[in-house]
């Protein structure tokens, strides 16, 4: 394992909302993932890309895969605001491009034609709870026997079927 304080300066580097414990949970799953790909909902500047991608780095290896539009956050800045270039220049600062292929596109339309097996989806992005439903609904089916579904930042008391 990387040195935790080394993964957490990276982290803390970059905007978003992150707790030290969620980065060091995420590093721990994605290290953890021994079958799959990893797939990531929601990237916006990359703070839980980079634990993955450690994460990834010290395990077996998976791709991550970033899906995120890179127009802003409806909830914090609105629309219309490009994170693109942002969010590469933390994956580089990181040092884990390599291991991140960012599908800039809404989660829905990555979903139509992705076809890789999961072993780690982490859903963090539109955080309604209409919007995690459908994002679950659509990918869930693509996870592995055995993998792991992490959510971030939902409230959903009127989803039936899924606990946050």
């Amino acid at each position: 394992m990387r040195d935790a304080a080394v993964l957490l300066e990276h982290v803390n580097a970059i905007d978003g909302w992150l707790a030290d414990e969620e980065a060091m949970l995420l590093y721990d799953l994605a290290a953890a993932c021994t079958a799959g790909c990893i797939v990531e909902i929601g990237s916006w500047q990359g703070k839980s890309t980079v634990c993955l991608a450690f994460g990834a780095a010290d395990g077996h290896r998976p791709r991550v895969y970033a899906i995120d539009p890179h127009q802003g956050s409806p909830e914090v800045f609105g629309t219309g605001r490009d994170t693109f270039a942002g969010f590469q220049a933390n994956l580089e600062r990181a040092g884990v491009s390599d291991l991140v292929t960012p599908l800039v596109q809404e989660a829905a339309t990555a979903a139509a034609t992705f076809d890789q097996p999961i072993g780690l989806l982490f859903i963090d992005g539109d955080h309604s709870a209409a919007a995690v439903w459908k994002d679950f609904e659509l990918w869930g089916a693509k996870v592995i026997n055995g993998g792991i579904i992490a959510l971030h930042d939902t409230t959903m008391p009127d989803t039936p079927g899924l606990t946050t």
